[in-house]
């Protein structure tokens, strides 16, 4: 996959609120913080270090450039620690599938509440309704995101170490230690045992998702990749993000975020990369709000340097021990993944190939939307429809 498709997968941005994890006001739902020991193996990148503003700008240009280098891979090191993970636990009361969790794993540079809208729940927040359909699930903000640890950003903070990231998650819940990390003074929800984990993800989160199933199948009973699809990508330049680096940006908010850290800086850079106004011309549905915009611009939060460049030591291809099922869901506008059509984008015959043993496989576009899918106006349909194929298939 070109970097530059990798970056435009990978990022999601906005200004004035700080991103950390914001405390639970869900009655059905409590705060954790999960220490995750990981060892994965990195690398050494031939990339530009970014200790300023300035250097965020030549970074995106020097990605871009037609003539950079294409392998930028100096050596593999192994990188081994213990990481503090800023994750929600959510159960519902008397669902009658709370025992089958999802884990979430939101894109580049939301945060976690990226899942959990404050605008119209019902309508728009991807926990509401999958509580509201008997099922679990655990949020977290990304290592290097929210209120997670952020270690250095050019050697440990890359995608192999997200995949541990959440295999560590993955094994905590199946072996029922997620409640013993429950945050001081939290009235912890009744947790079941987990029998079945079904992993979601978007964009950035949904290549660290297909990172797990296509290394680790056996580990994962179900899987929803939004703002993601192996078999295309389109080169969406990084310019157009309008990096800055995190700390310079707004002291106040992002001071403790070490160099090689930046952010997508303006509402308008978030606008053309993650909403579409355009709406399905058959169905008469799609676009978003202002409030839906202005809340995406308040969910920001700092991405690592190396995490955008590191996708391709990931295996996104063939998932031999997956299996299933799985759902793509693409946005019918989405300008990172498809550049602007994703119609006609899927081939189920390579995803055939890919997927060998799965119980079932659909792809699913959601009309009148842009990449960013939980933020426009038609979001609770394609949350249904998820929903739906994992209901016709056993979860």
């Amino acid at each position: 996959m070109a970097v530059a498709a990798v970056v435009a997968l990978a990022l999601l941005c906005s200004k004035h609120v700080k991103a950390v994890a914001v405390p639970v006001t869900n009655p059905r739902c409590i705060d954790l913080t999960l220490p995750v020991s990981a060892t994965s193996q990195n690398a050494i990148y031939d990339i530009p270090r970014v200790g300023s503003t300035i250097d965020a700008v030549s970074y995106e240009l020097d990605l871009d450039t037609r003539t950079s280098p294409k392998d930028r891979l100096l050596r593999n090191i192994t990188v081994s620690g213990t990481y503090d993970i800023a994750a929600k636990l959510c159960v519902p009361k008397d669902g009658k599938k709370k025992d089958l969790l999802h884990i979430a794993t939101h894109g580049g540079v939301f945060d976690g509440r990226y899942w959990d809208a404050e605008i119209d729940p019902k309508q728009y927040s991807y926990v509401e309704n999958v509580l509201d359909a008997g099922y679990s699930i655990l949020t977290y903000d990304r290592l290097g995101n929210g209120g997670s640890d952020k270690p250095d950003p050019y050697k440990v903070n890359q995608l192999p170490m997200a995949v541990q990231i959440l295999r560590g998650i993955t094994k905590m819940a199946r072996d029922g230690e997620l409640m013993q990390y429950a945050s001081s003074g939290s009235k912890a929800p009744s947790a079941p045992k987990f029998n079945k984990i079904i992993h979601v993800g978007h964009s950035l989160g949904s290549i660290t998702t297909t990172g797990l199933i296509t290394t680790y199948g056996n580990e994962s009973d179900g899987a929803i990749i939004t703002g993601f699809i192996p078999t295309f990508s389109f080169p969406a330049p990084t310019i157009g993000f309008d990096l800055h680096l995190a700390s310079e940006y707004n002291p106040e908010l992002f001071g403790d975020y070490p160099n090689g850290y930046f952010i997508s800086s303006t509402q308008s850079a978030i606008q053309a990369n993650f909403f579409s106004s355009r709406r399905n011309h058959t169905a008469g549905i799609g676009g978003f709000t202002p409030e839906l915009l202005q809340y995406g611009d308040s969910i920001k939060s700092p991405f690592g340097v190396a995490e955008l460049i590191s996708a391709g030591q990931l295996n996104l291809g063939l998932a031999p021990d997956f299996k299933g099922p799985i759902q793509w869901m693409l946005a019918e506008y989405d300008w990172l993944v498809c550049g602007g059509d994703c119609r006609g984008t899927a081939d189920m015959d390579v995803l055939d190939t890919l997927y060998p043993a799965v119980a079932g496989k659909e792809v699913y576009i959601q009309t009148g939307t842009g990449h960013g899918l939980p933020l426009h106006r038609n979001a609770n349909t394609g949350f249904k429809v998820s929903l739906d194929f994992l209901d016709r298939n056993g979860l």
